[in-house]
């Protein structure tokens, strides 16, 4: 439904949207066939994500892992085939990497749709043979749990993106700098947040066994492995920020930049390997109407505000990045409440 309705989107109001964008003709034509590409694969996308949350609730995960990087090949190829047009493909330019992109989402869900059929630990579950009858009652329990996890997440990229734009006017070389020295910490998010969806699943599986204390347990070493890879991190981010600096420019003041943004990203670290295994856990605990709520106020309340105050002083730039890690810490302490409430709720014995 919702791949339906994005679609219609993509047919009525996108080409709209594009004629005032103020893009030239050539432009906003391979704007509006890449984005048809796109769309002609957004089912395919959907519910293949569907099958990979099912797998993985299973703890497959490593199921989900082969299917994606088998994607990189294929999507790989198929850019080579309709961009440039070899072997006798039509040359679309821009416009072939979305239908190459909207191709490889069907090629994930047939894989999906095969592994389900054939894989002895999840054929069991009959998921493809009988289907379930739409129930409005499950759907809003989905809604009550996905909305929340939803607006968590876009509270949180939100702010990043916030933040860049209200760093416009320290220039291109800052803006350039913090995006740089963003990517690193995108990249090194991607520790804490395997720990986090590996205990949405563990404390799931065990609370729904109704063995709470082994929940407690999954969350409380998932907490160590967090903060254990947050030290290292921060270890990597100190020790070697001038050489990951001159990884993006060889220009030595936009390097300087870098590495001073490198340095406060090490906040960043800490507050991710205390926040990502509570939300990890809460999730698993099913406790996610809080969660939107918190990061609202922490990030857009507390965290960008501080922010853009601390960038009129002599910080500059470097203020926001204090006030996002404000953020991002006093989300942490409120949630690291809120799951052992929860904990501590679920523990009573239901007479």
């Amino acid at each position: 439904m919702l791949a339906l309705l994005l679609i219609l989107v993509n047919l009525f109001l996108v080409p709209s949207i594009l004629n005032h964008m103020g893009l030239s003709k050539s432009v906003a034509e391979t704007a509006r066939h890449f984005l048809t590409g796109i769309a002609i694969g957004i089912p395919a996308f959907f519910v293949s994500a569907v099958l990979r949350s099912f797998i993985d609730s299973l703890g497959l995960t490593r199921i989900s892992m082969i299917v994606t990087l088998s994607t990189v090949p294929i999507n790989i190829l198929l850019n080579y085939l309709l961009i440039f047009g070899n072997f006798g493909f039509p040359e679309l330019g821009g416009a072939g990497s979305g239908y190459a992109t909207g191709i490889t989402y069907w090629f994930v869900l047939s894989v999906s749709i095969l592994l389900i059929a054939i894989h002895s630990k999840i054929k069991r579950f009959n998921v493809l043979s009988k289907p379930t009858f739409f129930s409005g009652k499950r759907v809003r329990e989905i809604i009550a749990i996905g909305v929340p996890n939803g607006l968590t997440i876009l509270f949180e990229t939100g702010i990043f993106s916030a933040v860049t734009i209200l760093m416009s006017h320290f220039g291109t070389e800052t803006i350039a700098a913090h995006q740089s020295a963003n990517s690193v910490c995108t990249l090194l998010y991607a520790f804490p947040l395997s720990i986090a969806s590996s205990l949405t699943i563990l404390v799931g599986f065990e609370t729904g066994a109704k063995r709470i204390q082994n929940a407690k347990v999954y969350r409380h070493i998932g907490m160590i492995a967090a903060i254990s890879i947050g030290i290292l991190n921060g270890f990597v981010l100190f020790f070697f920020r001038q050489p990951v600096a001159e990884l993006y420019t060889k220009d030595a003041s936009l390097a300087g930049l870098i590495t001073t943004f490198l340095l406060y990203a090490i906040l960043f670290q800490f507050a991710d390997a205390l926040l990502s295994p509570v939300l990890g856990a809460l999730r698993g605990y099913k406790d996610v109407a809080v969660t939107s709520v918190v990061a609202f106020i922490s990030y857009w309340i507390i965290g960008l505000p501080v922010g853009y105050v601390l960038s009129l002083s002599s910080l500059g730039a470097y203020g926001f990045w204090i006030g996002l890690s404000t953020g991002l810490f006093t989300a942490a302490i409120v949630l690291s409440f809120r799951v052992r409430r929860t904990e501590k709720k679920l523990a009573v014995p239901i007479d």
